[in-house]
């Protein structure tokens, strides 16, 4: 009954393994075309054709090698059934090999690596036919079996085996992959957090080897907590260095002259702290200490160093949002809703400084400018300012004459772009008032501090060429009638 039970679960691996790779050879194809975003019918390329077959033929091989084990236990080692496993074994092998040689054979690690584990598996497959070793479904029992100290070392060996795997084949098909990026601080990340975590892999296996061995609580507790301190601060070194190499990446790719470019530093010097802050939490908990009286403490100390500097700390936080959001820059020309004007020249945590048109320095607090309505004449796509100049002309006038007569001017102006498309001089007859014909002349200057003196000459200019044209510039004009009053009553 036991033989027929096992005969029949033999059967069912076959036909439930050949199921598998139909599925498989059919869903793997899409599989790949929808990660790729390709469309139903493109071909696949070489390595995802031969990634196909390794792993149709690993599945088949793996299952008639089972259901052949099971069936050679059932029937007291049936000697066709072992020597259909080693043919199994070994034309998998062969199999494996081909195909990692003639796709793997331009990259040498990927290729010792492959090699390897074929071998590996190859051998512990010929160890299972003959029975030196449990076959994968008796692994759990057998290891019940050992005792706390093979168990142990078991831990630790699968560890370093784990740990050097991922260290060196997974790590080498990452660095394969982020080197295709033409952005390198992916590599100078990956490189930083390589160890670490390889780290963190043989530091489980030491602590699950240390729990099998029973030892006493009081060495186990202290061992483990020193293991742990010692992977959390090297998981702080990696983030440490990641963050400055990440800021460091973006501020020599920003624009010297925008503000979040100078706004880096303190978001390193911010994240540090964080980093330093989560390392200090993180191994207080290691170590069994509660921090929450600290925190508690500490959050305390805060609110009353916040409240005795609060207007210290508004201004702070708001050049922090200054410098990262970046409403204003450098050489920028701000007219306030006070009526003040200037150019910035300084930027910093706590003020910001604007020299005025009479070269006066001014010093406004960062808390004023952040709730402040700003009219930046050189913000938008052009860093350059345009002033507009009226100029009202008697009825009847020459419209034409008036309006070559400003384009003129506006030539002759200094500090004045000229010959440039997109900043054009322009006239424009805006409108017939009570006792004049209203145009206005539009300049684009150079530097907002030079407004003053472009107005000066302009309308200089403009009212010399329309008197020497004998153009009016009309002026209010008002009849006075003296009554006598005492006379008309009379």
């Amino acid at each position: 009954m036991m033989e027929l039970t096992q005969n029949t679960l033999s059967i069912g691996i076959f036909v439930a393994t050949f199921l598998a790779a139909l599925v498989l050879r059919k869903q793997l194809p899409r599989f790949f075309r929808l990660l790729d975003r390709r469309e139903a019918n493109a071909p696949l390329t070489i390595s995802q054709q031969a990634l196909i077959r390794a792993c149709l033929i690993s599945l088949l091989c793996y299952g008639c090698f089972t259901g052949l084990h099971n069936l050679a236990v059932s029937i007291q080692y049936n000697t066709i059934a072992e020597w259909g496993q080693h043919l199994l074994v070994v034309g998998w092998v062969i199999s494996m090999g081909v195909l990692s040689h003639r796709h793997l054979k331009d990259i040498g690690n990927w290729r010792s690596f492959t090699s390897v584990g074929i071998l590996g598996v190859g051998l512990y497959a010929e160890l299972v036919v003959l029975h030196k070793v449990p076959d994968p479904w008796a692994i759990p029992a057998y290891v019940r079996s050992l005792s706390a100290s093979s168990r142990a070392l078991l831990h630790f060996s699968l560890s370093l085996v784990a740990a050097a795997f991922v260290y060196g084949v997974i790590g080498s098909l990452v660095l394969q992959w982020i080197q295709r990026s033409r952005n390198k601080i992916d590599d100078h990340l990956y490189r930083l957090f390589r160890g670490p975590f390889t780290l963190t892999i043989v530091l489980m296996g030491t602590i699950n080897a240390m729990d099998t061995l029973g030892w006493h609580t009081i060495w186990r507790d202290a061992f483990e907590s020193l293991l742990w301190s010692l992977g959390i601060l090297y998981w702080l070194k990696g983030f440490w260095g990641g963050t400055g190499e990440w800021l460091s990446h973006l501020y020599v790719k920003a624009d010297p002259a925008d503000n979040r470019a100078r706004a880096i530093p303190i978001f390193n010097l911010l994240l540090k702290a964080l980093i330093v802050l989560a390392g200090i939490y993180s191994l207080l908990t290691a170590w069994g200490v509660d921090p929450t009286a600290t925190i508690a403490s500490a959050g305390v100390i805060g609110i009353a160093v916040a409240y005795a500097s609060q207007d210290t700390l508004s201004s702070l936080l708001a050049g922090v949002a200054i410098l990262s959001d970046g409403p204003y820059r450098l050489g920028d020309f701000l007219i306030l809703e006070d009526g003040r004007s200037g150019k910035v020249t300084h930027i910093g945590f706590r003020s910001t400084r604007l020299i005025t048109r009479e070269q006066i320095e001014i010093v406004i607090p960062n808390a004023y400018m952040a709730n402040a309505l700003i009219t930046n004449l050189t913000g938008g796509p052009h860093r350059h300012a345009r002033t507009e100049i009226p100029v009202g002309v008697a009825y009847g006038s020459n419209t034409d004459q008036v309006r070559e007569i400003l384009f003129e001017v506006g030539k002759q102006l200094e500090h004045v772009i000229q010959n440039d498309s997109e900043m054009p001089i322009l006239v424009h007859f805006v409108g017939m008032g009570d006792s004049s014909l209203d145009f206005m002349l539009r300049v684009w200057i150079h530097d907002p501090t030079h407004l003053f003196a472009v107005q000066d000459q302009a309308n200089t200019l403009i009212y010399k060429a329309l008197g020497a044209n004998g153009i009016e510039i009309p002026y209010p004009k008002r009849d006075v009638y003296v009554h006598n009053i005492e006379a008309s009553s009379s």
